[in-house]
């Protein structure tokens, strides 16, 4: 029987949305996770060719190499826009990841997360699609990215509903002016606040951890050879209490800096997480 070694990164970690960040160019939704995972007798082997990787892009006295070494500004026309390094640095990692090995990644968006828990309480009917429903207002505000509406999430929670019933209704009197092009947009808003009087305020606004956990165990269920493995994470408590929780045995916390494994990963979640912020821009 053999063990599996699997090793987790995220990016972006404005994991809750407040004004400041909204109103930041920077601002984007996307909570990304990257794992990578092998056989653990493969362990040593990797270990000395990932160290082989580093030291040929390894800024003097650096510790080690993290995917912060490429900037958002490279990625501006995906890899066209790269310089000669940076698109051999990338060469070279991608040619690390072998057929034997695991990656899986995860995208969530902290606005659909928002909106899925206040309106959670709707499923979906023969006459009412609840996920269409969440998915268009999710898309709504991440598009629109209302002030009003993140201004009351933090600063007045107990007035959100307001704020979006107010945010809906506004959006549908600027798509008058375009009926043509705007009569999908304003029919979802209309629906949307056909059914928001129902809704019941949040307790708290916290960013959860499940969701791209819950994905990799289902990554896992898809791999009958993985019976017995142990999720290294790099060092955050939430996460790993997230990971417990779901029923994960083995779960530990690492630094990147002694542990090659975690590494890889912020290499793979850094990319990943940049080149998708540049398809957004």
């Amino acid at each position: 029987m053999s063990d599996y070694n699997f090793y987790y990164d995220e990016s972006q970690h404005s994991r809750s949305l407040n004004l400041e960040t909204v109103k930041a160019d920077e601002f984007y939704d996307g909570f990304v996770v990257a794992i990578v995972g092998w056989d653990s007798r493969r362990e040593s082997d990797l270990a000395a060719q990932y160290c082989e990787f580093e030291k040929k892009y390894l800024s003097p006295n650096a510790k080690e190499l993290k995917s912060t070494v490429l900037k958002k500004s490279h990625f501006k026309y995906g890899f066209k826009s790269l310089s000669q390094h940076n698109a051999r640095l990338i060469s070279d990692y991608l040619d690390l990841i072998d057929r034997e090995m695991y990656v899986y990644c995860s995208f969530s968006s902290k606005v659909e997360f928002l909106v899925d828990r206040l309106f959670s309480q709707y499923q979906n009917q023969p006459c009412f699609n609840a996920d269409l429903m969440k998915y268009s207002l999710a898309k709504l505000l991440v598009q629109y990215r209302p002030l009003e509406v993140v201004e009351a999430i933090y600063q007045s929670p107990d007035d959100l509903l307001d704020a979006l019933r107010c945010f809906l209704i506004n959006r549908i009197e600027d798509d008058k002016a375009n009926p043509e092009l705007k009569w999908t947009e304003m029919d979802q808003c209309r629906s949307i606040l056909e059914v928001m009087d129902r809704v019941m305020p949040l307790d708290d606004y916290q960013w959860e951890y499940y969701a791209p956990l819950a994905g990799f165990g289902l990554y896992l269920s898809e791999h009958n050879e993985v019976d017995s493995c142990t999720l290294v994470i790099d060092q955050e408590e939430n996460t790993r209490a997230a990971a417990e929780r779901l029923g994960f045995d083995r779960v530990r916390e690492a630094d990147s800096s002694e542990c090659f494994g975690v590494r890889m990963a912020d290499m793979l979640v850094g990319i990943v997480a940049k080149l998708m912020k540049a398809i957004r821009d």
